[in-house]
């Protein structure tokens, strides 16, 4: 949305809107990490929904990052629903989404940080990738056809999916 905004097509208006929902999300995500819960607090919510009893406090983040947990359930049971209640429903709908799918979002820019560290990494001329194990079938007749230089180019291939990129990579790692 900055981006949005610094070429005109976010108003002003909207986007101090956003700037202020953004800033409340930041604000209850921080007070969610810095929450302890204890194993008292959460036994209710907990037992009804059939998950295991804490044994130690923990902080409520961890319990909002559950499997269908809601986030207005983890601010009450973590004593933060006036906080929570701030944000209204998109608000609470967006925090709740961006805790839920945060560990998917880091272990995607790891894997993007390792590609790039590994996109100029050169790969044999000589080898026949039909006969590569490990690939999967339009990864080896991508490769075979066009014969990239580099993983790099291997990766933007069409028919060369991420789990091929990470076989040629471990290929490269093992020569």
């Amino acid at each position: 949305m900055p981006v949005g905004h610094e070429l005109g097509l976010v108003d002003d208006e909207t986007w101090k809107r956003f700037c202020v929902r953004h800033a409340a999300c930041e604000e209850l995500r921080q007070k969610l990490s810095a929450s302890r819960v204890r194993p008292e607090d959460a036994a209710a919510w907990l037992s009804g929904r059939n998950d295991p009893p804490l044994t130690q406090k923990i902080p409520g983040i961890e319990l909002a990052r559950r499997p269908e947990a809601k986030l207005s359930e983890v601010c009450a049971v973590a004593g933060l629903s006036e906080e929570q209640e701030k944000l209204g429903r998109s608000g609470t709908q967006f925090l709740q989404s961006d805790i839920a799918y945060e560990g998917f979002k880091a272990r995607e820019a790891r894997d993007l940080e390792r590609v790039r560290r590994l996109s100029g990494a050169l790969l044999p001329r000589d080898i026949n990738w039909l006969q590569a194990d490990g690939l999967s079938i339009e990864a080896r007749e991508a490769l075979q056809r066009e014969r990239p230089l580099t993983v790099g180019q291997a990766a933007r291939l069409p028919g060369v999916r991420p789990a091929d990129v990470a076989v040629l990579q471990l290929h490269l790692a093992s020569h």
